[in-house]
């Protein structure tokens, strides 16, 4: 996971994609944080393509579905996609695209260790961001990590679900931050 460059596999779709689908979607940076995991995971397997809107679609009905995943926005404090029950969300989204033999972790905090661990496990991290500057309470994904050859810092390579490429943030640039650690074994 120590690569500062993104590989091909790995997919950067937005919400901005997916938001005029069906009816519209709402609070939906869950589903599509899924959509790029699931996307990045096919692809890292070597198997054929999927279209990302059939992806977030099944992704988003499914959450629906199982209320991992509310479509609405009341009163811009509920709805998305529930912190608590993102692990169980995951693993029932990843076997629902044929990916059984993916691990899925529960919800820990965000730290310079847990990172380490993670990177040395090859781990793709499921981020959970709280009150973040920029991105408030939002669900994203880090592919990558690396270490400031000056500073030491740790620095993530994140597919933010609102840039169509890879973003890198300073992990000290993440407080309030929860991962959950996806490790494939291909």
């Amino acid at each position: 996971m120590e690569t500062g460059r993104p590989e091909p596999w790995e997919s950067y779709r937005t919400t901005g994609e997916f938001e005029h689908l069906d009816r519209g979607y709402h609070r939906h940076c869950g589903p599509t944080a899924i959509t790029n995991l699931v996307l990045t995971l096919l692809a890292q397997k070597g198997k054929p393509p999927a279209e990302p809107g059939a992806v977030f679609r099944k992704a988003a009905a499914l959450g629906k579905r199982r209320l991992y995943y509310g479509n609405f926005d009341l009163l811009s404090h509920w709805g998305g996609t529930s912190d608590l029950l993102s692990s169980a969300y995951l693993r029932a989204a990843l076997r629902a695209f044929g990916l059984e033999r993916v691990q899925v972790g529960y919800r820990r905090r965000l730290t310079a260790e847990a990172l380490a661990e993670a990177a040395a496990q090859g781990a793709i991290l499921y981020l959970q961001t709280r009150r973040h500057d920029r991105y408030g309470n939002h669900h994203l994904l880090c592919y990558g990590v690396l270490r400031d050859p000056k500073t030491g810092e740790w620095l993530l390579r994140l597919a933010d679900g609102w840039t169509p490429r890879c973003v890198v943030l300073p992990l000290g640039e993440l407080p309030r931050c929860h991962f959950i650690q996806v490790v494939s074994d291909s």
